[in-house]
Parts: structure tokens; sequence; C-alpha cells
């Protein structure tokens, strides 16, 4: 796990406080984009879920969880929070077994959604807290607030929000994944993405779109 405390000798007292032979605790200086990592992974592991739920298959989940994790790294750095935090365990560690795991709260409710409940039906259903319905609209408020494009949070927000009854089919699970890969065509963002620590020194390379941290610590 991640301990954050912007002064680094709380961060370290917690990391000897919790730290065994089979428990291993980080540590890091980077409070906020700890707590958006946490917290915005919801939002993406719903629509993991309403992948799951509507029949998708496993690339385009992969392709979600991919271009879900570049949305919250941008989002985080606008917000003061640093690129390698996201790359880590409380971005993208956090974010994958969110989407991927069977006892994920929200990737059952978007389960779900996808399978033609509405979200409140969803909630009911799963019984426990999920907490990506209500990050799903903060994330899209931070995003208007700090001019950071999330066409996956967008989409989300529709799908959760927006009445289907009398109207047509934009606010469906398949037309939401539609709208977000009919956008304006780009590059792929020209992030550091794969980052190999040694004692001696760092290397950081260009890669895939497949993001991976590994850590010789």
């Amino acid at each position: 796990i991640v301990a954050g405390a912007k002064k680094k000798e709380v961060a370290d007292k917690i990391q000897d406080v919790f730290m065994t032979d089979f428990f291993r605790v980080y540590t890091s200086p980077d409070v906020i984009g700890i707590e958006l990592g946490g917290s915005l992974k919801n939002v993406i592991a719903l629509a993991a879920g309403v992948l799951d739920g509507a029949g998708f298959g496993d690339n385009t989940k992969a392709a979600l969880m991919t271009r879900g994790i570049a949305e919250i790294s941008r989002l985080g750095i606008a917000m003061g929070g640093k690129y390698e935090t996201f790359a880590g365990l409380s971005g993208m560690g956090d974010l994958m077994v969110t989407c991927t795991s069977k006892h994920s709260r929200n990737r059952n409710a978007g389960v779900l959604i996808g399978q033609g409940k509405t979200a409140k039906e969803a909630m009911i259903e799963v019984n426990q807290t999920v907490e990506g319905v209500f990050s799903a609209k903060a994330a899209y408020l931070l995003g208007k607030k700090f001019n950071v494009e999330l066409p996956i949070v967008e989409q989300v927000n529709k799908v959760l929000f927006e009445e289907l009854e009398g109207r047509d089919e934009l606010g469906t699970p398949k037309a939401a994944c539609s709208l977000t890969i009919q956008r304006i065509i780009s590059e792929e963002d020209t992030e550091v993405i794969l980052s190999v620590g040694t004692q001696d020194a760092e290397v950081s390379v260009y890669s895939t779109p497949l993001w991976m941290i590994v850590d010789l610590r």
C-alpha cells in the first residue's frame, strides 16, 4: 500500500507501524495524487462493469482502463498531483483491481447497469456504498473547473444520471461507448509510461499505451 503524508516523518511513522514480512508499505508526499487516484478509479471501475454487463470483450475493457488512467492522470496533474503517483499503486494498481475484481462494489454495480438496471436499482442490489456514482459528478465538475477533457467520465455521467424514458438511445451503455470512440481523432498521449528504477540510475522510455511500472528497488 501507499502511506501518503505531506510531512515525511508522518509517512515514515505509518510505514514503520504497518510494515511486516508480508505487508509492504511505500510512502509518498503526493496526498492530492493519492486521493484522486483512489476516488476516480471508482468511476472507471463503474464503466468497466458496464462493459462487462453489456457484453463487451477483454480488449475493450483493457482500452477503457488504459484511457481511464490517462484521464485520471490529466486531471490529477492539473490539480497538482504527480505523474508517478498515477502510474503507481494508488493509481494504476488500485484501478486494475477495482476494474477486474468480482469483489469490487463499483464494478458489480456497473455490471448491473450494463444489464439494463438504473443506477439507483444497481446500488440497491449491491447493497453497499458505490463510491463511483458520487465521484462521477465530482470528477465531471473538476474537469470543467480545470479545463481537462474527461470523455469517459462524461459518458459515465450520461449513463448514470440521464433518464432514458421517452428519449433516444444516447444514454445507453453501448451508445456511450460509441460516442467516446467517435470523438475527434488524436495521437496517443506522449507520456513516460515505463519506469525502471535501479540503485545507480533511473531509465524512462516512451512505449506502447500499456501502462507498466517495473520497480527494482
